[in-house]
């Protein structure tokens, strides 16, 4: 039963938001990074999933990372849209950022899906990327003080950006396999041969998995599609793919809980039914 002393989070709203808010807000996008933010969470006190230095036993703090890779910067998750509002009575007063993470160079920063490289590096030295494994809510009075920080140096990085958040949102529960099987086995080659891998990526426009027997959570039979960027996938490139597939076969196959992978299935972005796209399920590997 819900606690009947509960109110909703409306009747606490403060409008209108003070003037220095309203103006200090709009200059932020989704995005943007802010500048040395204290990031923490809940954990229980007992028991650790991760090390922090944090004075308080039940409360992790991102700002104490014991790997040395200190969260200088974060970066806003939230969509500009729910971010900024110009007439000061929004109904949202928090925001979302994840933590930003310094490594040495781009060969040290690991093939995840969670992990999105910036193109406007915030610092000279290293390679930055925002880790989304982590959203951390914040107020937007926070941001009065400070100054927007790009994080990416064009609006297409942003919207790239932008359709990363929304495909870990929105994608559906797989098997555990699609990912230790599929990607990691698709992210190994990439790191394997970077020549031929650097012009893979570029010349799909999806990925797209289909379930043929059992079900997303417990597959029996599935298959990868890839959507050419254009047009279907050739040369090099195809059979790339094709070795790609006789690797990841497998290592579905000898799996803990084994599935079998069909013949992967090709097609162009440029004459491609929808019919068939929409049915897929789309996967965040490019």
């Amino acid at each position: 039963m819900p606690d009947p002393s509960a109110a909703p989070l409306d009747a606490s709203l403060v409008t209108p938001w003070d003037s220095v808010t309203v103006t200090a807000v709009q200059a932020f996008k989704l995005g943007d990074l802010i500048a040395d933010v204290p990031l923490h969470y809940v954990r229980r006190e007992s028991e650790r999933l991760w090390e922090s230095a944090s004075t308080d036993p039940t409360i992790g703090s991102l700002a104490h990372a014991t790997s040395g890779r200190l969260p200088s910067y974060a970066i806003i998750t939230t969509q500009t849209c729910d971010l900024v509002d110009e007439g000061g009575d929004c109904d949202q007063p928090w925001f979302q950022v994840s933590p930003v993470l310094r490594y040495e160079s781009e060969n040290d920063v690991p093939r995840r899906d969670y992990l999105h490289k910036l193109t406007a590096q915030p610092h000279i030295t290293g390679t930055w990327v925002a880790d989304l494994r982590i959203d951390v809510p914040l107020e937007k009075t926070i941001l009065r003080d400070r100054t927007p920080i790009p994080g990416f140096s064009n609006e297409d990085d942003e919207l790239d950006f932008a359709s990363h958040l929304g495909r870990r949102r929105d994608r559906a529960a797989l098997a555990d396999g699609i990912n230790r099987c599929l990607y990691r086995t698709f992210a190994k080659k990439l790191s394997r041969n970077k020549n031929l891998g650097h012009r893979v990526k570029p010349a799909l426009y999806a990925v797209g998995l289909a379930v043929e027997q059992g079900t997303r959570v417990d597959p029996k039979s599935v298959e990868v599609h890839f959507v050419g960027a254009g047009s279907p996938p050739a040369g090099d490139v195809l059979k790339w793919l094709e070795s790609w597939w006789d690797e990841a076969r497998n290592s579905a196959a000898a799996f803990s809980r084994p599935f079998e992978l069909l013949a992967n299935q090709y097609h162009g972005s440029g004459a491609m039914d929808l019919a068939v796209y929409d049915d897929l399920i789309v996967l965040s590997w490019l």
